[in-house]
């Protein structure tokens, strides 16, 4: 299957699926288990804060890490998966993180071309 077969089914998929967290439903994983669209981290010094009260649509390059916040609670994630996707913040939110229907909008991957 073509890089570009896999990424319109992935795509597919993730369009398909809604209200369910990333982190614990493997519909959201590839067959190694990685997530498709990153990881959560601790939060390095470098990450970018994004405060959801004044953010719904966020921009941000691929492999960047970005530290969310809402409502007094905080998480952390670097967009290291499949790239060119609008993320909803809450498929990868932890529990009881209010994500306000934010959606990250993944750059393309500098490395690959298609």
């Amino acid at each position: 299957m073509s890089i570009f077969s896999q990424v319109s089914v992935a795509l597919a998929l993730v369009t398909a699926i809604s209200g369910a967290s990333a982190l614990t439903n493997p519909r959201h994983h590839f067959n190694n288990g990685e997530c498709f669209y990153g990881q959560a981290l601790d939060a390095p010094s470098s990450a970018r804060t994004i405060d959801l009260s004044a953010s719904k649509h966020i921009n941000a390059e691929y492999g960047e890490v970005l530290r969310f916040v809402s409502g007094g609670k905080t998480f952390t994630w670097q967009f290291n998966g499949l790239d060119r996707l609008a993320v909803d913040l809450q498929l990868i939110a932890p529990d009881g993180f209010d994500a306000k229907s934010a959606k990250v909008h993944v750059a393309p991957n500098p490395l690959t071309r298609w």
